[in-house]
């Protein structure tokens, strides 16, 4: 189910980027996109073996649990705050990918 979750978070990721970076900067942007998430595995792989030498199998469970949901909230926050991304509609459909 976690496989299908990131799926899904990714593909919108990607859509919403490439809806709202300039062409010329789209490379960059998903360069250091791609280097952000492999920092954050290396970081996580790190924070869980810490968790779990410290507390057992369970304490990363929960703890990305926690993150989960405060990720979630933060979202909603910020959607409810600042509303949708609306792109104009008059821009022609972008093709190919970068």
């Amino acid at each position: 189910m976690g496989g299908a979750g990131f799926a899904l978070a990714n593909t919108q990721m990607v859509s919403l980027r490439q809806r709202l970076v300039p062409d010329e900067l789209l490379g960059r942007v998903t360069g250091v996109f791609g280097l952000l998430s492999a920092t954050g595995m290396v970081a996580g792989a790190l924070v869980g073996g810490a968790l779990t030498a410290g507390g057992g199998p369970r304490v990363p469970i929960l703890f990305a649990g926690v993150v989960t949901t405060a990720a979630g909230l933060l979202w909603w926050v910020l959607l409810h705050s600042y509303g949708p991304i609306e792109v104009d509609e008059e821009e022609p459909p972008r093709t190919g990918s970068a």
